[in-house]
């Protein structure tokens, strides 16, 4: 399958999130949610989950996310993992979508 597979399925089904932060769950595997975003080019103001790692993989598109200080540019076919306790943000700038695994509702 190709890195742009599942936004092209998003597309021609009609499922993709009209708005940036708006998300669509795709499944779920015990607590686990997968679910595919769209990026928000005005960013994502910081945060912190005390209780869960995040890891996200980006579909189409790029951004930049911060954690704790360093900047990880993640670009279409890559992978990034944001561990339990580690504050984080997305830059203002990005574009585009990726999916994320993590516990929350």
């Amino acid at each position: 399958m190709s890195k742009n597979a599942v936004t092209n399925l998003a597309l021609a089904t009609g499922l993709l999130p009209p708005a940036g932060w708006q998300s669509l769950v795709l499944g779920k595997a015990g607590d686990v949610q997968i679910k595919l975003f769209k990026v928000d080019p005005g960013g994502l103001q910081q945060e912190t989950h005390v209780a869960w790692s995040e890891s996200l993989i980006m579909i189409k598109g790029e951004m930049q996310v911060e954690i704790n200080g360093s900047i990880h540019t993640v670009r279409a076919g890559e992978y990034l993992n944001i561990p339990a306790g580690q504050s984080h943000s997305i830059c203002p700038g990005g574009h585009g979508h990726f999916l994320l695994i993590d516990p929350e509702p």
